[in-house]
């Protein structure tokens, strides 16, 4: 697997209220509708079920019909949710949306993210060079939130495509604060690899939000 080249980006980060930028067209209207093609959930962490974030994924049509054909064999075991979640892993096209519940400090999340990416890359969906990359990019590419964190309301929006993968913050108030791409297939999967890895807090959830749907 290629490591990803670099960044192509913009990064957007300014405290200047007439700065404000337009939230981009990310292209939702390019995925699938319907029945197998969205999941969502609600991430609690802590004993007293805290609400954390709310995460939404979108896939393309393709997705969705595999998706479709797996559910016929749909069952609880291990190897079921094993191959859906391969299925939604290897989306040429995908779309996420995070919405933060809570002001979370930016170095908790960017340990929470590698944490997710160590079990993609045990699990083979990344490789070595892969994690290393994102891992000790994440500081970097939201330097600018450093002090600040991520605040309530805020949502980070992710859109894959099949050679690139474009990241965005956005505030409450629709202030962007970040609009960077990545090329190559290495971001995407990495993305994707930290929701659907075995042992993630997503991976489950996730995948039977799919299926109640």
């Amino acid at each position: 697997m290629r490591q990803a080249v670099g960044l192509m980006a913009l990064l957007v980060f300014t405290a200047a209220p007439a700065a404000l930028a337009a939230v981009p067209d990310l292209q939702e209207d390019r995925l699938a509708t319907g029945p197998y093609s969205r999941m969502h959930m609600l991430l609690e962490k802590t004993v007293f079920a805290v609400d954390v974030l709310t995460v939404e994924v979108r896939f393309d049509s393709a997705t969705q019909g595999r998706f479709r054909t797996l559910a016929q064999q749909h069952g609880d075991s291990e190897a079921f949710m094993g191959r859906m979640a391969e299925a939604a892993v290897h989306a040429d096209e995908v779309f996420i949306r995070l919405e933060f519940k809570r002001d979370v400090a930016l170095n908790r999340w960017v340990a929470a993210v590698r944490e997710s990416l160590e079990k993609a890359r045990h699990a083979g969906i990344i490789d070595e060079s892969t994690f290393r990359h994102v891992s000790d990019n994440l500081p970097v590419w939201f330097h600018g939130i450093a002090d600040r964190g991520f605040r309530y309301g805020d949502q980070i929006l992710y859109r894959g495509y099949p050679d690139r993968l474009r990241t965005v913050l956005v505030t409450a108030e629709g202030k962007v604060l970040l609009d960077q791409t990545d090329a190559g297939t290495a971001p995407r999967l990495a993305l994707l690899g930290g929701y659907f890895a075995p042992g993630t807090d997503f991976r489950e959830p996730l995948i039977r939000s799919l299926l109640q749907s």
